[in-house]
């Protein structure tokens, strides 16, 4: 919000965040709630920002339908997602839940959209805010070869041998995803989603 309050000097700032209990700017109407549960009106926001959110979310539909009923006609509604079809997601499915409890493709983004009036419209593959390259793939295929458990990484039981099979696959990561081809191809770990709505 503070990059885009210098953007855009003129904008009135809300900011709902359940697990912060304040933020340091005095500008930013601040709501230590779940977005649901603030009371905006209908047609309230021109623009809702919501970066690496909905992946935590339990009912995901709830913000979608929420978001679409206090945006305004022609607002914008502009997430930052894990994307399931990434070699970055597809591993993220099995690594970080409970963390990330949804991945999202394109595909499903626009079902969420279109079941409650925001048309996806444009979708933007994207590393730099977050790495979401397939950087670690080689090693997690590595350590499932292995049989390295979570708990051998916890406790620090890997063998010396299995260290260095790890040190190789890091590398190999390291070489293959060093261009950000999967961006070019639209398989970068992250997707940027703008949605409008159109009544």
């Amino acid at each position: 919000l503070s990059y885009l309050m210098q953007k855009y000097p003129s904008m009135l700032p809300y900011g709902v965040d359940y697990f912060s209990d304040k933020v340091d700017y005095k500008e930013i109407i601040f709501f230590n709630k779940l977005f649901f549960e603030c009371g905006f009106e209908n047609n309230f926001f021109d623009v809702i920002v919501s970066f690496a959110v909905f992946e935590h979310l339990h009912e995901p539909s709830l913000y979608f339908k929420e978001s679409s009923r206090v945006l305004k006609k022609n607002g914008e509604l502009i997430i930052l997602v894990t994307n399931s079809e990434s070699l970055y997601g597809k591993r993220a499915r099995i690594e970080d839940v409970p963390r990330h409890t949804y991945h999202f493709s394109e595909k499903t983004l626009a079902k969420y959209g279109e079941k409650y009036g925001l048309t996806l419209e444009q979708v933007h593959y994207d590393d730099e805010i977050f790495d979401g390259r397939g950087m670690g793939s080689f090693r997690w295929l590595v350590s499932d070869f292995l049989k390295i458990t979570y708990e051998d990484y916890y406790f620090k039981k890997i063998s010396f041998l299995k260290r260095i099979f790890l040190k190789i696959a890091s590398l190999i990561d390291k070489v293959v995803f060093s261009t950000h081809w999967e961006k070019r191809k639209k398989q970068s770990g992250i997707i940027i989603a703008k949605f409008v709505k159109r009544f």
